[in-house]
């Protein structure tokens, strides 16, 4: 069903790029990777999420393929079908903050931990190739430092 739903989308845009833009203003962080596993787009809402000023300095940066933190959660065969065709799902996902803060240079975020579900889906051109593969991801929990408890407190 999806994939018919990503043809869909694709066809009634007819242009990637006014799919890229209505990705762009998407409220939920959305991440779309070339077929080789390399970042090609990063919506506002990622950028906010993960405190990246700019998506150059997401955008080509890294493969996924490659990020430790994905091959530490032993999941990479299963991501590599979405990049076959199919969609996947990975529920409760504790998003390596240190690592991201890391890698992009980012300060330090003023939550402890987040916890994601995550949909992996391709995109299809007219002869079921993949052209793109996107992720879509929903924070479940979120847990921050005690520093915001005692915030509140004096309010």
């Amino acid at each position: 069903m999806k994939r018919y739903f990503c043809s869909w989308v694709c066809s009634l845009f007819g242009k990637e790029e006014l799919l890229a833009k209505v990705l762009e203003c998407f409220p939920y962080p959305i991440q779309v990777y070339a077929p080789d596993g390399t970042p090609v787009l990063v919506n506002k809402a990622t950028l906010a999420e993960y405190h990246a000023i700019s998506p150059d300095i997401v955008v080509g940066k890294y493969n996924l393929f490659k990020d430790p933190a994905v091959i530490a959660t032993s999941q990479l065969p299963v991501l590599k079908r979405a990049f076959q065709g199919g969609t996947v799902f990975f529920p409760n996902v504790r998003v390596p903050l240190e690592e991201i803060a890391e890698r992009y240079g980012t300060k330090d975020f003023d939550i402890k931990a987040v916890y994601q579900d995550i949909t992996v889906f391709p995109i299809l051109d007219d002869e079921k190739r993949v052209t793109y593969v996107v992720a879509f991801l929903i924070n479940r929990r979120i847990y921050r430092g005690k520093d915001e408890i005692e915030g509140r407190k004096n309010i």
